[in-house]
């Protein structure tokens, strides 16, 4: 479910920076996703830390960015994204209700960086 989950908003972000007419749409859009997930990653990480009494310092903060952002950059540049997203154009082509699922994903970024500053403050004031 998650495969299918994070299929479609690679599908999404792709067709979204595609119809822009951006150079590479599809490395830009795993890059969104994996930054997405990154952004999703460090706040599980900082909560972690706080609930085993670690003290917030910037650079525990900074690894973590330099780790999730590592991830993200291997996973985006290594990927065949192009073969995917052919794919999944063809399995989403006639799809439904595209605009509830378009704000769906967007709003998957938008609280994955809510949780990640979330965390934050929850974890520099702990």
């Amino acid at each position: 479910m998650m495969k299918t989950f994070f299929n479609y908003c690679f599908y999404r972000y792709a067709k979204f920076y595609k119809e822009w007419g951006q150079n590479g749409p599809y490395v830009v859009a795993f890059g969104l996703l994996f930054l997405t997930i990154a952004l999703y990653l460090g706040a599980i990480i900082n909560i972690l830390l706080y609930l085993l009494g670690i003290e917030y310092t910037d650079a525990i903060n900074i690894g973590i960015v330099v780790f999730c952002f590592g991830l993200d950059f291997v996973f985006s540049i290594l990927l065949d994204s192009e073969g995917r997203y052919k794919k999944l154009e063809k399995k989403y082509k006639n799809e439904d209700n595209v605009k509830l699922k378009g704000w769906g994903v967007g709003l998957f970024i938008v609280f994955g960086f809510v949780c990640y500053i979330t965390s934050l403050i929850v974890f520099k004031t702990a």
